[in-house]
């Protein structure tokens, strides 16, 4: 969150349970829909927030944020999808530039 006075506020991590049979997040992670299609509620589970992160990748993720926040010239608020390596190294994966205004987000 970009704060009025210039100064940026991170919210909490959220981290999201992978496997090897499902390496990333599709839609059917994400939300229930009816045969439609149509969204009826988000999914429940497989997700931790806060994160457990240590306190190293804990400095490394508002830095990341910030100068991504401001290469992208975004204002107000951003979100930023990271993965980090087996070695503690973030690297970001995409950015949420708008905000959903469904219901069921």
């Amino acid at each position: 969150l970009e704060k009025d006075d210039g100064s940026f506020q991170m919210l909490p991590c959220i981290e999201y349970f992978l496997t090897d049979d499902s390496p990333i997040r599709t839609p059917q992670h994400k939300l229930v829909t009816d045969s439609r299609g149509v969204p009826t509620t988000a999914v429940v589970g497989g997700r931790k927030c806060p994160a457990d992160i240590d306190g190293v990748l804990a400095k490394k993720l508002p830095n990341l944020a910030v100068k991504s926040h401001t290469a992208l010239g975004c204002r107000d608020y951003s979100i930023y999808d990271v993965r980090v390596d087996p070695q503690g190294e973030p690297f970001f994966i995409e950015a949420c530039l708008y905000c959903s205004f469904a219901p069921k987000s």
